[in-house]
């Protein structure tokens, strides 16, 4: 949803639009189809595309989804580093990463407060803040609470 709605803005850049398995097509942009368990779909889109930024939007968000199906590769794509670090160097690094690092005892929260998740998705997102931070310099993090808008395309209207 915010990955679709980003690129609609970005009508004076050659934006690619990544996706998993539903194709999505919106006007002036190129889609791409990513695996961020598969390191060759990785390195594949890496080379393809060159970013000069990369705005990470996918998740797997769903607190319960998180436990049962493995969000560790999709929330904590260690391996997209590495295939940016060889392809793309220079690429700026965007993160939209949740509140749900913190166990909500202590709001409001700042950029120094202390993360405390209480689950699996909250986890898996700070660790890839945290390795974001050690890794690659030219990061910004978005730590969003609530997003909403129109109904994801991909959803429908139900």
């Amino acid at each position: 949803f915010l990955a679709i709605s980003l690129a609609k803005e970005c009508d004076r850049l050659h934006v690619f639009l990544a996706f998993l398995s539903k194709e999505v097509h919106v006007e002036g942009t190129t889609s791409l189809q990513l695996d961020l368990s598969d390191t060759s779909s990785i390195d594949s889109v890496v080379q393809a595309s060159m970013p000069d930024v990369l705005i990470h939007c996918a998740a797997i968000s769903e607190p319960s989804k998180c436990e049962v199906e493995g969000a560790s590769t999709i929330n904590t794509p260690s391996y997209l580093l590495t295939s940016l670090k060889q392809f793309a160097p220079s690429c700026r690094f965007i993160f939209l990463s949740t509140d749900q690092v913190f166990d909500g005892l202590k709001a409001p929260y700042n950029e120094s407060s202390a993360p405390n998740p209480i689950h699996k998705y909250g986890s898996t997102k700070l660790s890839f803040e945290q390795e974001l931070g050690t890794q690659w310099p030219q990061h910004i993090i978005l730590r969003s609470s609530l997003i909403y808008g129109p109904p994801p395309p991909l959803l429908g209207n139900s």
